[in-house]
């Protein structure tokens, strides 16, 4: 993801040695990714603040031209992007893809593209509804030529338009007309953007030729214009111009060179010596402001900026905005939060990249917008109410696309990582450990808060509690039996605070209940039916019940304890007494291991004598319960011989040995 700060210099603050110069905006975008469905190129934005509006062109190559349809995304309020593909074209060119279309969204919200339909045509793609849908209207844009210069053309063909929203809710539509010696600006006038005026010369006869690129905005009541002029004096060179329009456009003003000034940064000041072309005109801070590529002779251009008076007149100086010198293109400016910005293009690094800058004391800050990656051209910035977009067409797999930087608004969730315990799972310790991965975020991690609480529906404050110079892990501590819920969020620089993740961490220290044994069957002298005989017991209530561990003990032959009748056994016994008849014979004893889960164990012919049987639960944690036992007798025995082992082995004599282990040899 990428970071863009824009910052005002904190020491000429402190020493307030620059009253004038407010903060600078700090700026924070998503990684810049693919925009157009297809083909993308050429995009023109606006935007109202509400409604805004990307076109671009998606071109078919063919031999020798190819065919293009324009498509168009809009976002209406708070709602994302939709696109709506091939709303008008296809449009026939020769040679190169050119430029055809431009955007406006009035303060109604009423959506125009103007489109170069052909040579004679210029369409208008219309939205009354938001963009939902589009109408088309088509409007004669070519035609016959006017005398000009004294000379008579046969026709002119209309290039270029470029539709603009008046003041008095009108709207300007401006093309430019190729004649056979001459480019010159045309213009028409409608009240509805339905019906329109005919074209008109929008220069009046003041000697200049080869008029176009216009840039319009409305001020203080007036209706303001730019365009470049090429003048033919000592230096051949383009000059921008100003006109204005105090009626809505019926009757413009005499055009006024504006790009008169003496250049202070060269040796050669003449303002004729410089080339100025591609002028963008907005109003920033109360007055209106241009931007425009300016070079000398064949140098590169670059762009500067100033500030013009109702006149039309500079301010001050002009001031050159891109620090690294390259070959810089289509400079657009515009206000964000209180801020003039610029965005543009160049090759100083060796391929186009889309830059954007403000004002920094008395320095513009650049930034490159594009991050890694292919080259970047025609940067159109637009102003949402969730924040500042950028748009610009790049190459991508042998075809342009359009490309989007949109505003973090977003940074991803951490990914919990339980350390010594399974989450869910009960585990007898108090002590929890916990490990995250620091998220990727293009404006990076600040920091992240965290809850720990009984309560599974706690959310961590908004507050930073661990910054990300910590090492993202955690112990926690579980002060009684239960689940406890660890809970992060992660927040970026851009202030966008993540959803928050838990884990559950479930301390188990308390044992399960005893078992209860049921007592084996007896015969009347309270010795066991049979010597081969089944274990049972009922399962505790315990929830994770994990299994059990039990242990069969031969506390010796009857003899042991002495001549003992039914009731005497009962009485010495009773409730798995072990200091029975004066013998010591030991706590019963069971192992921690789980040796399973079913509530019964089988026992085949065990010997004669008295027999204790033990058996404890383990649960899910590993907690052990106390053992419960019952001590019984048997008498019933079923004699048999078995064999174990048996090795013969001859000496160095020659003489055999047999060695043969069991059981049961003397019985019987």
């Amino acid at each position: 993801m990428m970071k863009v700060h824009l910052r005002l210099s904190a020491l000429l603050v402190l020493l307030g040695l620059c009253p004038f110069l407010s903060a600078l905006s700090l700026f924070y975008w998503e990684d810049a990714g693919l925009f157009s469905p297809e083909r993308g190129s050429f995009p023109a934005s606006a935007s109202n603040g509400a409604i805004a509006i990307v076109a671009w062109q998606e071109t078919l190559p063919q031999t020798g031209g190819g065919q293009i349809r324009i498509s168009a995304a809009i976002k209406n309020g708070e709602s994302d992007w939709v696109i709506r593909r091939n709303i008008a074209g296809p449009y026939a060119y020769s040679g190169s893809e050119p430029s055809i279309i431009s955007a406006l969204v009035d303060r109604n919200g009423k959506i125009f593209i103007a489109a170069a339909a052909d040579t004679a045509r210029t369409d208008l793609i219309v939205s009354e509804d938001f963009g939902e849908t589009f109408s088309i209207r088509t409007i004669e844009s070519g035609g016959p030529a006017p005398e000009l210069n004294g000379r008579e053309d046969a026709a002119s063909s209309s290039l270029a338009p470029r539709i603009y929203a008046m003041e008095n809710g009108g709207y300007l539509l401006f093309v430019t007309r190729g004649l056979s010696q001459s480019l010159t600006i045309y213009y028409a006038r409608s009240a509805d953007g339905i019906t329109w005026t005919p074209f008109e010369p929008f220069i009046s006869r003041q000697g200049l030729q080869l008029n176009f690129l216009p840039s319009h905005v409305s001020f203080e009541g007036r209706e303001y214009v730019i365009f470049q002029s090429f003048q033919g004096s000592e230096f051949p060179s383009f000059q921008i111009f100003i006109t204005s329009s105090s009626d809505g456009g019926l009757t413009w003003s005499d055009a006024g060179l504006v790009t008169n000034f003496r250049d202070r940064t060269a040796a050669q000041t003449e303002a004729e010596r410089y080339d100025n072309q591609r002028p963008h005109l907005s109003v920033q801070n109360n007055r209106l402001f241009m931007v425009w590529e300016r070079r000398i002779g064949s140098a590169e251009p670059q762009i500067y900026a100033a500030a013009l008076d109702s006149g039309g007149s500079i301010i001050g100086f002009p001031e050159k905005v891109n620090s690294s010198t390259g070959y810089c293109n289509n400079p657009i400016a515009f206000n964000y939060e209180g801020e003039v910005t610029v965005v543009w293009f160049d090759n100083h690094t060796g391929q186009n990249r889309v830059y954007l800058a403000q004002k920094n004391g008395i320095d513009w800050e650049n930034v490159d917008l594009s991050g890694s990656g292919a080259a970047a051209s025609f940067g159109r910035p637009v102003l949402t109410s969730d924040g500042l977009f950028l748009f610009w067409q790049s190459p991508r797999q042998g075809r342009d696309r359009v490309l989007m930087l949109r505003p973090d608004i977003s940074v991803d969730a951490p990914v919990l990582r339980a350390q010594n315990f399974q989450s869910g799972t009960g585990i007898r310790s108090e002590t929890a450990r916990i490990t995250w991965n620091h998220p990727y975020d293009s404006s990076g991690i600040q920091g992240y808060s965290y809850s720990w609480s009984m309560d599974p529906l706690a959310v961590p404050p908004r507050e930073i509690s661990l910054y990300f110079s910590q090492m993202p892990r955690i112990e926690q501590r579980a002060t009684e039996d239960g689940a406890w819920y660890f809970s992060l969020m992660a927040r970026d620089y851009a202030g966008n605070w993540s959803r928050p993740v838990s884990i559950v961490f479930v301390r188990d220290m308390t044992p399960p209940p005893v078992v209860a044994i049921l007592p084996p069957e007896t015969d009347g002298e309270s010795y066991l039916v049979s010597n081969t005989f089944d274990m049972k017991w009922n399962p505790p209530p315990v929830s994770d019940l994990a299994g059990y561990t039990w242990n069969l003990e031969y506390l010796g032959p009857e003899e042991r304890f002495g001549a003992m009748d039914a009731a005497l056994f009962n009485e010495a016994f009773a409730e798995g007494n072990t200091e029975a008849a004066g013998q010591n014979i030991g706590a019963p004893r069971t192992s921690p291991r789980v040796m399973g889960r079913n509530v019964s164990v089988s026992y085949v012919n065990q010997d004669d004598g008295i027999w204790r049987f033990s058996i404890s639960a383990i649960d899910g944690a590993g907690n052990i319960s106390d053992p419960s036992s019952v001590v019984f007798r048997t008498n019933k025995y079923i004699p048999h011989t078995f064999i174990t082992y048996a090795n013969a082995a001859q000496n160095d004599q020659g003489i055999l040995s047999l060695s043969i282990i069991g059981r049961g040899f003397a019985e019987n």
